[in-house]
């Protein structure tokens, strides 16, 4: 979370997703994702729709400034930290392998995935709609994932009503 909140902008971040109209993996950007995935970012805490829907993508990415205190126009709850909360999930460590099984091509494959070409990482999911992929070895984040399950939900994350409602999303 220190990482995340000491970032300079949310614009370098490396967030992917599936885009459900193209059918393939790509960045989590507004003109990147499938046309109901914006339909469901675009939905308000009553259930009616807007058109914040790119706004509420920048929060999500972490951006800070449609939060409540910073602007009286649009008024996304308030955020403690870019970071959200990590409840039940498991934290998975993948670095180099290290064992000897005896499969198929698993010689070779240990052979490719030397430290230099894998280095080791941590994952983990949390209730901003993300799987996380941190560096083990400093704690940086270098990869997140929306997946396309959590779409529905994912516009709840900026409603101030949310901390009142709590749904969990990648949470284990």
């Amino acid at each position: 979370a220190d990482f995340l909140d000491a970032l300079a902008s949310h614009e370098s971040r490396n967030i992917l997703t599936w885009n459900e109209d193209t059918q393939e993996g790509s960045a989590f950007r507004w003109n990147n994702i499938g046309i109901s995935q914006q339909e469901n970012l675009n939905k308000k805490s009553d259930e009616s729709t807007d058109s914040q829907g790119s706004n509420r993508l920048l929060y999500i990415r972490g951006d800070r400034s449609n939060e409540a205190s910073k602007n009286s126009t649009i008024s996304f709850r308030n955020r403690t930290s870019r970071q959200a909360d990590i409840i039940h999930s498991n934290v998975w460590y993948v670095g180099t392998p290290v064992s000897n099984y005896s499969l198929p091509g698993y010689t070779n494959f240990v052979r490719q995935n030397t430290v230099d070409k894998r280095p080791p990482m941590i994952y983990v999911g949390g209730n901003d709609g993300m799987l996380h992929g941190f560096a083990a070895n400093d704690g940086t984040e270098k990869m997140a994932y929306i997946p396309r399950a959590v779409y529905p939900n994912l516009a709840r994350l900026t409603w101030p009503s949310f901390d009142d409602n709590h749904r969990y999303f990648v949470d284990g």
